[in-house]
């Protein structure tokens, strides 16, 4: 915070021609030197012209303000700091930097389903669902058909470009589903309800069928039980959850995808 005001305070006393810069007290202030010379950087900053080879669209689930502020507090006591004064990466005058509104059509409190889901289309979207458009409602899997929002991977898909999605959570969690699932339920991970089937398929069919597709090139993350049948025991001894029997795993290697769970393979 101090390097914020000292900035602000160093950015309108440069703008005012009724102080004589080297007379100000303050002038010699390590503090004050800082201010200007991240004015300095901003103002010298050059617009990149250049076309993008890559886009990285990277989620810090739950990072706001407060959570922000902590993090740079800690970073900065490891760094031998007192902390408020510390600055992340992508804090620096090189980077653009905003504030959003976090926030659904239904909800002041979000979720993660919607809010990630808003990242990938462009609009914002019902608590609980995942790209779905405004009409749609929760729970409700009539209302899918005639909602679906074009995803930012089916733009990129269509322009020749790869596509992958990594979490450190499951891969059918509402973050990264939201890269290429369209559902009424964010909790639809492993199955739907019967009154849905022939409208839409649970998430993680849906990560195998784009797959299939070939908008999904790539796909590493948690959340292995989704996609193999209740009773099959997974790499590391726990167990799957699909009611309907069906292998994802298997499904995707017959279809040529490579599957690794450790770093031997």
């Amino acid at each position: 915070m101090k390097t914020i005001v000292c900035t602000s305070l160093a950015l309108a006393l440069t703008g005012s021609v009724a102080f004589a810069q080297d007379a100000l007290p303050q002038a010699s202030s390590q503090w004050y030197k800082d201010g200007e010379a991240a004015i300095q950087a901003i103002l010298d900053r050059q617009p990149n012209t250049n076309r993008a080879k890559n886009v990285i669209l990277l989620i810090a689930d739950g990072n706001g303000v407060g959570t922000n502020y902590a993090t740079r507090l800690f970073d900065g006591q490891q760094k031998g700091m007192l902390g408020e004064e510390n600055v992340l990466p992508y804090e620096t005058p090189e980077f653009y930097s905003a504030l959003v509104k976090t926030y659904n059509i239904n909800a002041q409190t979000p979720d993660s389903a919607p809010t990630a889901g808003s990242m990938n289309t462009g609009v914002k979207q019902r608590f609980n669902l995942i790209n779905l458009g405004e009409e749609a409602i929760h729970d409700d899997c009539s209302t899918v058909e005639g909602n679906q929002l074009a995803l930012f991977s089916e733009m990129m898909t269509e322009a020749g470009k790869s596509v992958g999605v990594v979490s450190t959570a499951r891969l059918t969690h509402a973050t990264p589903a939201a890269v290429y699932a369209k559902t009424a339920n964010r909790n639809w991970e492993d199955s739907v309800p019967e009154e849905c089937d022939g409208i839409q398929t649970d998430i993680a069919t849906q990560l195998i069928d784009q797959m299939e597709a070939g908008m999904i090139d790539f796909a590493m993350g948690g959340g292995r039980r989704h996609f193999v049948p209740e009773g099959v025991e997974t790499d590391e001894g726990g167990s799957g959850r699909r009611a309907d029997g069906v292998n994802l795993i298997d499904r995707a290697t017959g279809l040529g995808a490579q599957y690794a769970w450790n770093t031997e393979t």
